[in-house]
């Protein structure tokens, strides 16, 4: 048979597939309430501030202290680099004289927790003749900068007395404080040493020479 005599069985096969295709109406395969997807949920709260502690006092001292000095301008000098070392700075110094004798007032700022170390180390720049002290409490917040106390240090020269073999500030107290914590600190070096050549040398020491006296032993 040619194939022109199976035409008509294949466009009869064709109209039966496409009408076999087509649906009649669209089936709903699922079905969800209409206001669920819609509704969102709702918004986080807003979170809540940090609760920070009360705002810390702080004591702000402020001081004024009398000096007799063999050397004013030296002891002013040295006053000035006790206050850099302790992380504050010379605000203003004055001097004027009394006839020949040169009176320095120098004025320094330093941190409120440094105060008392200045303080303390200004003492030892001479001969102490007054000195007064006040101040007040002050509240910060926290990330505020440390506030500052204020010394106001007046130096007059010295008049009576054997002068000074060394300059003033000088300190004997203070040196023999130094070479006590030196010599501390040496001696439980020494005794640290000792403990461990006891606990870890001496033992195989020990071993060393038992292990060679046998052999010598057996040797002989």
């Amino acid at each position: 048979m040619s194939i022109k005599s199976f035409l008509p069985i294949i466009f009869l096969v064709s109209l039966l597939l496409a009408g076999c295709s087509v649906s009649s109406a669209p089936r709903l395969i699922a079905a969800f309430p209409l206001s669920d997807r819609q509704s969102f949920p709702e918004p986080p709260p807003p979170p809540v501030p940090p609760n920070y502690p009360q705002p810390p006092q702080t004591f702000v001292y402020q001081a004024r202290l009398a000096l007799e000095a063999w050397n004013p301008e030296r002891a002013a000098s040295r006053a000035e680099a006790l206050a850099h070392e302790y992380g504050g700075y010379l605000v203003s110094s004055n001097a004027n004289y009394t006839g020949a004798a040169e009176h320095l007032t120098v004025l320094l700022a330093v941190p409120v927790y440094n105060f008392h170390s200045l303080y303390g180390d200004l003492h030892d720049l001479g001969k102490v003749v007054g000195e007064q002290a006040w101040g007040e409490w002050r509240t910060y917040a926290p990330g505020d900068a440390p506030s500052y106390s204020q010394i106001t240090l007046d130096i007059a020269p010295r008049r009576f007395g054997l002068p000074a073999v060394l300059p003033d500030g000088w300190s004997p107290g203070r040196t023999f404080n130094s070479a006590l914590r030196i010599s501390g600190a040496i001696f439980r070096f020494l005794v640290d040493a000792a403990i461990w050549l006891l606990v870890v040398v001496a033992p195989f020491a020990l071993l060393f020479l038992g292990l060679r006296f046998v052999i010598k032993m057996l040797r002989s």
